[in-house]
């Protein structure tokens, strides 16, 4: 076991040189790929924000132009290849272009049992640089712990916050924490306390893009830190396979959709199957995002979205984890330190189904919010509700 953990922190450590790797092995189609945002602009006033609106030319389109003296009947056209590498101004406006599409666009997600880190939590299909935090406010969390009614169904807050950084157009690595704090459910013993989930690392590559689709592998880890008495978090790591996607349907409609297999790494815990499939609209999109208009003249919003996700999990194995909880116990007298640690099995719900609608917000400032709110569509619940808010700042 802990030769698996430092074997898959080894492989993630030197992350870089595989995404080289693999980007000189198997080189992915490029259709006008650029970074998220523009360069921004140094000019000190606004200049004028031409439409991409480009009007036909006026006139008999059969008229040949009649040749200045000394000028050959025809000017040569450029050699194909020699412009097949250069993004053409319609496909600036395509998936891949950053902000615009599946980048600025990223899934809402929503929150886990035993407090896990999935691969559609505020993620995208394409690669990029940024920093994000996130708070989650949930409403009547299900522990799912066997034979130990006192801990009901206490409220928490998680606080979540990651980073994700782009080696090249195709390949990218994020790592993201949690620290959750669970209201006093007031039963005295069983109280939950508040601490630090298991962190995640991933690695994501693209391995296909087109100008309307991007597909990305993905390979997280989990590993377990530490696991304390009276809390939510697990005892053991976790492998997570997965694949992610986006397409623009066209019409100011897109798509995002995943899937991806959660695997322990302990023979005392449940495998699971996640995916999801998320439908999109733009609401207001500022020219810019299409590669048009000037820099100086952007407002403040550049671009809203308007999202709702259907979120499923599905337990593959045994859904008991034996003494997958732990409680503290106090002594009878009430004071001294504990006396013995209980442990409970945690029960988790077989099939899950959630339901998650909001929005992306996209500011000028290289930057974008999310807002949304979870709710369970299924008998089997994780929580009540939840309020979703995401910030996240690009590079």
């Amino acid at each position: 076991m802990a030769r698996m953990t430092w074997a898959m922190a080894a492989i993630l450590t030197f992350s870089p040189v595989l995404a080289v790797a693999a980007d000189g092995y198997s080189p992915v189609q490029q259709v006008g790929w650029r970074p998220l945002f523009r360069q921004k602009s140094a000019c000190g006033g606004c200049q004028s924000c031409p439409s991409c609106e480009h009007s036909a030319p006026s006139g008999d389109m059969s008229m040949t132009p009649t040749p200045m003296d000394g000028m050959p009947d025809t000017m040569p056209m450029p050699d194909p290849s020699e412009t097949a590498d250069l993004p053409s101004f319609g496909n600036l406006a395509m998936a891949e272009q950053g902000m615009g599409g599946g980048a600025g666009t990223m899934i809402l997600g929503r929150a886990d049992a035993l407090n896990r880190f999935n691969l559609f939590d505020n993620m995208s299909a394409e690669p990029v640089t940024r920093a994000w935090f996130a708070f989650q406010a949930i409403e009547g969390l299900n522990t799912n712990v066997v034979g130990n009614p006192a801990l009901g169904r206490p409220n928490q807050n998680l606080y979540r916050f990651g980073f994700e950084y782009a080696f090249s157009d195709v390949s990218s690595f994020a790592v993201q924490g949690m620290y959750n704090v669970t209201d006093d459910t007031g039963s005295g013993v069983g109280d939950l306390q508040e601490s630090w989930s298991n962190p995640q690392f991933m690695f994501k590559r693209v391995v296909y893009r087109n100008c309307c689709t991007t597909v990305a592998a993905t390979l997280g880890f989990v590993p377990e830190v530490s696991t304390e008495a009276s809390t939510i978090n697990e005892s053991f790591s976790r492998l997570q396979p997965g694949v992610i996607a986006f397409r623009d349907l066209g019409g100011d409609w897109f798509t995002h959709a995943g899937a991806q297999l959660n695997f322990p790494l302990d023979g005392n815990a449940t495998t699971t199957a996640d995916w999801v499939v998320s439908l999109g609209k733009w609401l207001y999109r500022h020219e810019s995002l299409d590669g048009c208009g000037d820099q100086c003249c952007l407002p403040w919003i550049v671009g809203v979205t308007g999202q709702v996700e259907v979120l499923g999990k599905h337990v593959a194995s045994d859904s008991t984890i034996a003494g997958g909880f732990f409680v503290m116990e106090q002594p009878l007298n009430g004071s001294g330190p504990p006396t013995f640690i209980q442990t409970f099995d945690f029960e988790e719900a077989r099939h899950v189904l959630d339901f998650t609608f909001g929005t992306n917000i996209l500011l000028r400032n290289n930057t974008a919010v999310g807002l949304g709110y979870s709710l369970p569509i299924s008998g089997n619940e994780v929580r009540r509700g939840e309020f979703i808010v995401s910030y996240n700042v690009f590079f």
